[in-house]
């Protein structure tokens, strides 16, 4: 059973590539998608791999929690479970097994004990033991779209909105008052869609145009080349919690201003022609240097997740794998899963990570925010 719950949002800066391998297709290398909706997403592999990477980083150059301390003193404990006053007492057998293993941290064939502890062995030792940590695919919560006035708008849609509050009830194993609201304030939603498909003409699609920047004269917004008007409900729908929550649940990637000036909710069906017809498709050429022309077989097409994409994921934390005499200090005592998501809360909020291909190129720069969902979200407090 996971002990906690970290929630992982991650703001798109630039155009993202987590691609899904080639295939037959006007498209060479496309991105990932679930298989039955269409909409993006990113692997969690995908996104392990770089949360691993970075922490590799900041652990091997000291830059995480304080408390935490240098990687070779916890070699001592992970690898021979020796304290520090008894790692005086080690025989030769044990000292060469040590040095080997800072070796092997150096070459980059095995990883620092808290990112191994947290993230699992390296391939080379990956029959040791299992990680901490279970990191699940990035779901997209608000897609970027092309608008007549305002630039774009943020969009979302029942079906994604319904997803986040069963995942958040996932992550926090209760129904609080905080969720009951979220979950009614969607199914409001839903209920109004309904009434208003069953009201309007057939030739007008609804939407909530919630963003003050979209709405031209008589409440319509236009994104990409489809016109939306605004729905008129008799049910009163508490927007205002909505803005709230997704503020505290992305704290520092979505501000209240944002969502009040670019934020529209549009049925399903729109939303998922959005999520497929409206990425970006950049074509790549490969050039010989001799001929200063196109490399045979060097023109491809790739998609990639435009900027502005804001998606989450969740991140369970379990105690760890390893024997207690193995733990480093930072790791001791009682609740190792709530110290390990504290580090991993403090080492990623506000960072700037790399996800997916072209890193050279540019592509795939994100914001993260760390938040826990068991917490009140009103009651959040950021590191």
């Amino acid at each position: 059973m996971n002990e906690t719950f970290l929630f992982f949002g991650f703001y798109g800066l630039t155009p993202i590539h987590a691609g899904s391998g080639a295939e037959l297709s006007v498209v060479d290398l496309p991105i990932q998608r679930e298989r039955h909706t269409g909409f993006p997403t990113i692997w969690g592999q995908s996104l392990k791999g770089v949360l691993r990477s970075e922490f590799r980083r900041k652990e091997l150059l000291g830059e995480l929690n304080s408390e935490c301390g240098d990687w070779k003193t916890s070699a001592e404990k992970y690898i021979l479970g020796m304290s520090d006053k008894e790692s005086g007492s080690m025989d030769e057998a044990q000292r060469k097994n040590l040095e080997r293993y800072k070796e092997d941290v150096e070459k980059n064939s095995r990883d620092p004990p808290l990112t191994e502890i947290i993230f699992g062995p390296a391939t080379t030792a990956a029959s040791e033991h299992a990680g901490a940590v279970s990191v699940g695919d990035a779901r997209v919560l608000l897609f970027p779209v092309r608008s007549l006035k305002g630039v774009f708008a943020y969009v979302t849609c029942p079906m994604v909105l319904r997803r986040l509050v069963e995942d958040l009830k996932f992550a926090t194993r209760e129904d609080d008052s905080e969720l009951q609201a979220l979950e009614k304030i969607v199914r409001d939603i839903e209920s109004s869609f309904e009434m208003s498909v069953n009201s309007q003409s057939d030739d007008k699609i609804p939407a909530f145009i919630l963003g003050s920047e979209l709405r031209l004269p008589e409440n319509v917004a236009v994104l990409e080349d489809i016109e939306l008007h605004n729905v008129n409900t008799e049910i009163k729908i508490d927007f205002e919690t909505l803005f709230d929550q997704l503020k505290g649940l992305f704290p520092g990637l979505l501000t209240e201003e944002d969502l009040r000036k670019r934020l529209a909710i549009v049925p399903d069906e729109i939303f998922r022609n959005f999520v497929l017809l409206t990425t970006e498709i950049v074509a790549r050429i490969r050039i010989n240097a001799k001929t200063g022309t196109v490399e045979k077989g060097g023109l491809w097409y790739e998609e990639f997740l435009p900027a502005d994409t804001v998606m989450y994921s969740l991140v369970a934390v379990n105690n760890p794998k390893v024997k207690k005499n193995e733990l480093p200090d930072c790791l001791n005592g009682d609740n190792p899963a709530g110290k390990i998501a504290k580090i991993l809360q403090t080492t990623f909020n506000s960072a700037f990570l790399q996800i997916g291909g072209d890193e050279t190129v540019g592509k795939g720069f994100v914001k993260v925010s760390v938040a826990f969902p068991e917490v009140s979200i009103d009651e959040h407090e950021n590191p």
